[in-house]
């Protein structure tokens, strides 16, 4: 079993250290707001949702508006 998870860690050790992105030391203010703005999966799916939404919105103020 021992031998199994060495070598378990021996891959996946290479392969997290690989996925880190360095950071800046100093960043601006575009900079972070750039950088929350790509990794903040919430506000990606804001985004995302914002365009159905406002579908939404026009189907419903034309089915109020249109005579009955």
């Amino acid at each position: 079993m021992k031998p199994l998870l060495l070598s378990v860690g021996l891959f996946v050790c290479p392969t997290l250290v690989m996925c880190q992105q360095p950071v800046p030391a100093a960043l601006s203010l575009a900079d972070a707001v750039a950088l929350a703005r790509q990794h903040n999966p919430a506000y990606r799916q804001t985004i995302h949702d914002r365009s159905p939404a406002a579908w939404g919105v026009r189907n419903a103020w034309s089915s109020l508006c249109s005579p009955a």
